[in-house]
């Protein structure tokens, strides 16, 4: 993230470690205090008249202050501050920072007010980048730090931001009256990394983090695999805690609802997303009348984060570049197999199948089988009379190598035929997979480079 022209393949370097779906991408754990920073601007200590106590003359005096074509420019944000405080603003620097600096400047983040005819500052945060433990934006937008509300003891900035070619940062930054605090931060692949919505539905906004990964095949293939980190802010201990899914424990087995929820939780775990979306619902329904104030909140927390994740999975396979493994990741392996059924067993085992040569999965045979192994193990574990997934589990054993992982891929297939007899396509690829003839060996395909 040291240079903005600079490629990279930022799975390596990502920040989150996905908590919930299937693989996925990485933010930083929220910071427990604030990260310290040196001040790029010196606080405004000359009066000014009142008269000229406007925005404008306040960007241009902390303009004034930074080194010559530091940044694009600065802007202002008037602040919502609690009741009893006088007026505030939020100046922050926006463009793209100055790399041929040295060092390069980190955008800032500054809180001012007005006292005795002067601007005064309250405090102030480099937004800065190590590339290890915290991501800082090599790119903000004018208006890449918005207020949001998260609870009302402090002043609560969005900042959304952009780092090398493509990816993305975000952080939540508050202000407590003396001093700014980056209380979480997250860098993906992808912009839009970050957003505040209520998840479980108690009143709070909570933190959505976007931990999919985009580089299943390519960047710019079209092919991704979802996935959420959900924070939620927790007043108590000052910062925020992630929100994984939920068992409920034996403890609360009279619960109606504990058996829906635990397997709605065991199918969401396992990647079968279609399966455990309607499955949380049921159990909301089930719990609904539950008086407990305590009863509900693990259920109130699957149902957001399943619904949450199903719903943009299930809108990413409807446009999906290549919607055959989307779904798979989506759990949908009815809708997947599907996909295959216009074609014979000839077509479907064999090097050239039009399942994958002229498509975007052409050339990343390694990464296409291996995603397919991985999702229909977990989704066999939890789901064993699965024959879509045995079928497709055989399809991605004879592709990743047709001669040594051919007994496995018979078997496979065959074991999805005895679980639906009446599949045509089952049975006849079955048979053909039975033939005393093995088939040749794939080609090698060509290295490719993710980008």
């Amino acid at each position: 993230m040291k240079s903005v022209g600079r490629s990279v393949c930022f799975l390596s370097t990502i920040l989150i470690v996905l908590c919930v779906g299937a693989a996925c991408v990485a933010p930083t754990s929220p910071a427990s205090s604030p990260i310290a920073a040196t001040p790029p601007v010196s606080p405004l200590a000359t009066p000014a008249p009142a008269a000229a106590l406007t925005t404008e003359s306040l960007i241009a005096s902390v303009a004034a202050g930074l080194p010559p074509d530091a940044f694009e420019g600065v802007a202002a944000l008037p602040l919502t501050v609690p009741p009893g405080q006088r007026p505030q603003w939020a100046i922050h620097s926006y463009g793209m920072r100055n790399f041929d600096l040295n060092p390069s400047p980190d955008h800032f983040i500054a809180i001012y007010a007005q006292d005795n005819g002067a601007w005064q500052e309250l405090a102030q945060l480099a937004l800065v980048n190590d590339d290890v433990k915290v991501a800082g934006p090599d790119y903000l937008g004018e208006n890449g730090v918005t207020q949001v509300q998260i609870a009302p003891s402090r002043i609560w900035l969005q900042v959304e931001g952009g780092a090398g070619a493509h990816s993305g940062v975000f952080d939540l930054v508050s202000f407590d009256g003396s001093q700014l605090s980056r209380d979480l931060n997250a860098f993906a692949p992808s912009p839009g990394v970050g957003r505040v919505q209520d998840v479980n539905g108690d009143g709070q906004p909570d933190v959505i983090i976007n931990a999919s990964d985009p580089y299943v095949f390519c960047y710019a293939c079209g092919v991704v695999n979802i996935g959420y980190i959900v924070y939620n802010w927790d007043e108590a201990q000052g910062k925020f805690v992630d929100v994984p899914l939920q068992d409920m424990v034996m403890g609360q087995s009279g619960h109606p609802g504990r058996a829906a929820n635990n397997e709605a939780v065991m199918l969401a775990r396992a990647g079968l997303w279609k399966d455990a979306a309607p499955k949380i619902v049921e159990t909301q329904q089930i719990s609904a009348n539950m008086q407990s104030p305590s009863s509900g909140e693990a259920i109130d927390w699957n149902f957001g984060i399943i619904k949450l994740t199903a719903a943009a999975m299930a809108k990413h396979a409807r446009n999906s570049g290549y919607p055959l493994l989307s779904n798979v990741f989506y759990g949908d392996y009815a809708a997947a197999v599907d996909l295959m059924r216009p074609y014979p067993p000839a077509q479907i085992f064999t090097a050239t199948t039009p399942l994958v040569v002229g498509t975007v999965a052409e050339g990343w045979l390694p990464q296409l089988t291996q995603a397919i192994t991985t999702s229909t193990t977990s989704a066999l574990q939890a789901r064993p009379d699965l024959a879509a997934a045995y079928f497709l589990a055989g399809w991605a054993e004879y592709l990743a190598d047709p001669v040594k992982r051919l007994p496995q891929a018979k078997r496979d297939v065959a074991k999805a035929a005895s679980l639906a007899p009446n599949d045509a396509l089952y049975k006849q690829s079955a048979a053909f997979l039975a033939q005393p003839d093995s088939p040749a060996k794939l080609p090698t395909a060509k290295p490719q480079v993710r980008r």
